[in-house]
């Protein structure tokens, strides 16, 4: 997590992401700006504890790394104009969420090939310093 992992943000799952973009080219205006939100406001601290409940792993795993400079608390979309296409979510968060988990168990396969020397390279460089740096975070209330 960066720092207290209480950034706050809007989830909205990628096939109701998919679907909403397929509604704005069939129905938007052109030219025309439309956010997608979701409909589940959740801190990403609250995201990891789902996630983890899901592959049914500990909370023990998780890992707190200095936070960015400049790091937005709270990332919020107005949806009006997409609501007001007659467009809404389908999929509720916790749904979606482990239809994804489910997803990438049932395709390790996919997944793992993906991943290999420039995947390893470039996670090196992203995380590496900032993991070996990194301290354990107290579980939330309640545990995992």
């Amino acid at each position: 997590l960066y720092g207290d992992g209480l950034q706050r943000r809007d989830w909205l799952w990628v096939g109701d992401h998919a679907g909403a973009i397929a509604h704005v080219l069939a129905a938007g205006q052109p030219g025309g700006v439309y956010n997608l939100p979701g409909s589940a406001e959740l801190t990403n601290r609250d995201v990891v504890g789902r996630v983890l409940r899901l592959l049914d792993r500990p909370w023990t795993l998780v890992r707190s790394v200095a936070d960015r400079p400049g790091h937005d608390r709270r990332y919020a979309l107005d949806g009006a104009r997409l609501r007001a296409l007659g467009w809404a979510n389908r999929v509720a968060f916790d749904d979606g969420l482990a239809e994804t988990v489910a997803w990438y168990r049932d395709h390790s396969a996919w997944w793992r090939a993906a991943r290999g020397e420039d995947w390893d390279a470039y996670y090196e460089r992203q995380y590496g310093a900032r993991l070996a740096t990194s301290t354990a975070v107290d579980a939330p209330p309640g545990g995992s």
